[in-house]
Parts: structure tokens; sequence; C-alpha cells
């Protein structure tokens, strides 16, 4: 083999090594344009996120994100380890472009969105406790030792957040326990949707307590066939419920989108209240067909459900209501009109369309306001009441229930509220979510200890 002179091997190498750190530097390059990419996709991904379950989450549009954090956690977690790997990258290689620093930003982004995420987590074992306090204040220190033993129904001794449960729907098998029945006509009304009921019945033998239940939307939206609505109906028949899922009269959605009008030629919450009183009669008349103890009817409404519940109660003279459930209730519309007016710069007129009488605003204020209804000549009947609220409620003001309950606590009357710090309107959506169970766990002792003081008492 020839001889190569020393200086060409020796520039052979140099060329070798040259070329070799230039391909290393192209590779290097390649890498980065492809992360620049990545970079750019992981920060809009945070962004979103975060302005989803931030600032939204507290607003009238959010109303149930801040139940789902468990849920959604994986997203902001999964952008923190993909960022710090790549940040990783960037000091090995002592590159700190522009990339360097985004990736910082997206991981304080998504550390902040954790934060909020988990924030209903961080408050659950004080509001937990708070709530039991509450139960035992205004119920009795030894409430749950007044509990029937053999009581009918089934009722949660202990209040705890269960994490299995937060990630389980209602499940199959619950449904092999009751009966469904759906769309029966409980009244002849002019209009289809409205005057039907869903039956949810427990299947084994004997007789149940009824809760007859009103669904929300702000008397204008809403139906007995949303999929919230069913699971509670399930939640409740499995207690030992039977459960009445009722549609009802709602305002024409054009009056408010032309003139922002409650109020017509006559008040379309009369209608609501009179479809309530009829449900509540078709229970009565039916309760042997329906398994129902005719003596032992609850009635619970969600938000402007909530309000037209504890509105009917209050106007019957009947005393044949047990008590009343209102998970953030409207109780004082002047109340409600003026912090929609406030908040969200939202007017409407309650006023009567052929006259123009602004009196007929305070008139329809008074009327249709449960809070006025509880005073010394009607104490007598009004029954126990359960109000919950979430105190970042930014559709109903928490105040609606604090007023009523204040009020109903000076005449003396049963009555309990448990407050929800971190909860926004219709919390209860995600019904295995911390509010959800909170809830409706102390709703079971409440419902029992009602029953089996109401026996001893008769």
């Amino acid at each position: 083999m020839r001889n190569i002179p020393f200086y060409r091997k020796y520039y052979s190498i140099i060329e070798g090594r040259k070329l070799f750190i230039i391909a290393k530097r192209f590779q290097v390059k390649n890498k980065l344009v492809k992360m620049h990419y990545i970079s750019i996709i992981l920060v809009s991904i945070s962004i979103v996120i975060f302005i989803l379950f931030v600032p939204i989450s507290y607003t009238m549009i959010g109303v149930w994100l801040s139940e789902v954090g468990l849920f959604f956690m994986v997203i902001p977690l999964s952008l923190i380890i993909t960022s710090i790997v790549r940040l990783a990258f960037y000091i090995q290689t002592k590159t700190f472009s522009g990339d360097f620093y985004s990736l910082l930003v997206i991981v304080l982004i998504n550390i902040f969105t954790i934060i909020r995420l988990l924030i209903p987590f961080f408050y659950l074992q004080a509001t937990n406790k708070q709530s039991q306090e509450n139960m035992k204040r205004y119920l009795g220190e030894n409430y749950l030792a007044e509990i029937e033993e053999d009581i009918e129904v089934k009722y949660f001794k202990k209040v705890r957040f269960n994490l299995f449960s937060y990630y389980m729907e209602i499940r199959k098998k619950q449904e092999s326990k009751i009966t469904i029945k759906k769309n029966i006509e409980y009244t002849k009304k002019k209009k289809a949707k409205f005057g039907y009921l869903n039956a949810y019945i427990p299947k084994k033998n004997g007789k149940f307590p009824a809760i007859i239940f009103l669904h929300g939307g702000g008397w204008i939206l809403g139906s007995k066939d949303y999929i919230t609505h069913e699971r509670i109906g399930k939640l409740l028949a499995n207690l030992g419920y039977s459960v009445f899922n009722i549609n009802y009269q709602l305002i024409p959605i054009n009056s408010l989108l032309k003139n922002r009008s409650i109020l017509k030629h006559k008040p379309e919450m009369n209608e609501m209240v009179q479809d309530l009183t009829k449900a509540i009669q078709f229970v009565k008349d039916n309760s042997i067909q329906y398994k129902v103890h005719p003596e032992k009817i609850f009635l619970f409404g969600r938000s402007a459900g909530g309000h037209l519940v504890l509105l009917t109660s209050f106007l019957r003279q009947e005393k044949d209501i047990l008590g009343v459930v209102g998970l953030y209730p409207v109780t004082e519309l002047k109340g409600m009109y003026h912090f929609f007016e406030q908040k969200h710069k939202i007017t409407f007129e309650v006023i009567d369309q052929l006259t123009k009488e602004k009196e007929k605003m305070n008139e329809f204020h008074k009327l249709f306001s449960p809070i006025e209804y509880v005073t010394e000549d009607n104490k007598e009947n009004i029954p126990p009441i359960f109000l919950a609220t979430g105190l970042r409620d930014h559709l109903v003001n928490p105040e609606q229930s604090e007023k009523l309950f204040t009020k109903l606590q000076e005449f003396g009357l049963t009555s309990v509220l448990l407050k929800l710090p971190w909860a926004n309107h219709t919390f209860d959506v995600i019904i295995n979510g911390p509010g959800g169970q909170l809830v409706f766990k102390y709703l079971s002792q409440f419902l029992a200890w009602v029953l089996s003081t109401k026996k001893k008492s008769s």
C-alpha cells in the first residue's frame, strides 16, 4: 500500500472532524427546530387549559368546572413532565434560547392550573368538618342517634369523600334495583312537553317515602330528562325513596329575548306552582301504584326548581310536606335581579305588558319570593328545610340561601345550610364530585332524621 504523507493524513482527520461537528450541529439545530414547534404547541395547550380552569371556572360560564379537577389534572401534569424533559435537553446542550424560557413559562402556568384544580380538595376536610358541626348545631348534637335503627331508607352514617366513587358513574347494577317509568302524565297541559314526569321506584316490596324533584334552568329552560336529573333520581331511589322527576310550565324564552320581561299578562310562575301542586296530588292519588307513603312526601329542587319547591311548600295549608330540599335556590326575587344587574349588567323588567305600571315590579317580587312567607303567622306551615350553596356561585348569589336560612332560624324553624367555599352554581352536576358527595350524603342523613322525628311526634 502506498504511503500517504503525514500532513495529508492530518488534514483528512481535521476535515473528518469538521464534517462530524457540522453534522452534529445540524442534528442539534434540526432537533431545536422541531422542539421550537413543539414548544409553541405546548404553550398553546397550556394557555387554553389555564383559561378554561382558572378564569372561566370562576364565571357563570364554568359553573361546574370546579368539581372535575382530578379528571383533568393529568393534562397540566403531563405538560409539566414533558416540559421538564425538554428543559433538561436545553441545559445539557447549553442552549438557552427563547424556547428554553417558553418551557419555563409552560411549567409555571400548569403549576397554577393544578393548584386551581385541587382547590376543592384543599377545602374538603375543613368543609366536611364544618358541615358536620352545622348538622349537629341545627338538628341536635345527637341527631344521628335519633334516626330509627329500622328506618326504611338508607343513609350515610359517616360522611367522607370517597375517591373511588369520584371516578365512578351511577352504575348499571343500581338500575337493576329500581323500576324506571318515563313520561307519565300527571296533569293535562296544552303544550305536550309539560305535565309529564319520570318515576324511579325501588323494586323491593313495601311503601316508600316520596321525593318530588324539580329541575332548574332559570324558569325558562330544563327538563326532567337531563342526564343529571336521571342520576339524582337513581341515587335517591337506591336510598329507598320513590322519586318523581317532573316537567313544569316554563316561561317562553321569546319574552326574555324580545323585552326581558318575566311577567306578562299573568305570571307564568303561578302556573309553575300549580303544576307542582298537581304533581303532589298525583303522587298522593296514585300512592298504591307507585309504592308511596302518601303522608311522607318531600320536595327537592335545584336553582329555579329550589325556588318553586320552597314557595309551594310555604304556601300550602295542608301541612302534608315532610321536608324541603333546595340546592342554591332563589329565595328573594328582588335581590336576584339586583345581583344580575350589578354583577352581569343584565336588567330584567318585571312589569305588566299591558299597563306598564312599574308598581307591578314590587308586587311581583313579594308575591313570588319564598322569604316573604317566613312570618309568625305562617311559620306553622313551613316544614324542615335543607339548603346547600356554593360560595362562588355566579348565577344565584349565595346570600339568597343565607338570608332565608337566617330568617328561618329567627323564627325557630328547623333548617340546615351547607356552604361549599370552592363551589360554583350547579356543582352537583358532577354528582360524585367533592361537592356532590358531601351534599348528598348529608342530605341522606337529613331525610332519615326528618322521617324518624316526624314518626315519633305523630
